[in-house]
């Protein structure tokens, strides 16, 4: 876990691998703040992932002590977990809707091209169960603007578009008190060699790059 000076800023990567790694948990991360904790990417196995990786933390957190998610993009190595944590949040735990936010064409089509297939109905005729749902029962949606910093609970983003296979962004983060100052952490998300996206990472204390063998990464 990392944690940058003279912050309440902490990070907590919770995997380092691709989407064809068959060692490592996919690439996703808990920032938290003392007000806030916001999950980046939600793979699977969403639960197992996090029970297993906030064992340092002294509190082992689930879907129900995370209320922000930060998605990235649409790949399956950073969102196929979406489906068990939102089911989890919304029947086992009982939980008001997680807020997702994200750029527009992955939050727009989250919904309708993704989850809807697997969480829109459930249909069992036999015992007289038939339940439509809606985005809104599980998640609402906050599309992140890209020209300005924004906040999440305390947390103080500044997003970049990455150079990758479909719609992608890299941020930068601070604690609300540095907003507009000198970013605490920065992320680099999935993106080819790209010297733009290296000079806004570059004024964070602390950088997470990720990197493959992959042209892409």
């Amino acid at each position: 876990m990392g944690s940058a000076p003279s912050s309440s800023l902490r990070i907590l990567p919770l995997g380092i691998g691709d989407a064809f790694s068959s060692v490592d948990y996919h690439t996703a991360l808990l920032v938290m703040s003392g007000k806030t904790t916001c999950l980046v990417d939600c793979p699977d196995p969403i639960q197992r992932i996090l029970r297993e990786r906030t064992s340092c933390l002294g509190k082992i957190l689930g879907p129900g002590d995370i209320d922000h998610i930060l998605l990235t993009h649409l790949h399956g190595d950073h969102s196929n977990g979406l489906e068990a944590f939102l089911f989890q949040r919304h029947f086992v735990l009982q939980a008001p809707p997680v807020s997702i936010h994200s750029i527009p064409e992955v939050g727009e089509r989250l919904w309708e091209e993704k989850l809807a297939v697997s969480m829109e109905k459930t249909e069992m005729s036999e015992v007289g169960l038939e339940e439509v749902f809606s985005r809104e029962t599980f998640y609402s949606l906050r599309i992140v603007p890209q020209e300005r910093s924004f906040l999440i609970g305390d947390l103080c983003f500044e997003i970049r578009r990455t150079i990758h296979s479909v719609p992608t962004f890299g941020f930068r983060v601070g604690v609300d008190g540095v907003q507009g100052g000198r970013p605490l952490f920065g992320y680099s998300c999935d993106t080819i060699y790209d010297p733009g996206h290296i000079e806004f990472l570059s004024p964070a204390d602390l950088i997470f790059h990720e990197c493959s063998e992959s042209s892409i990464h």
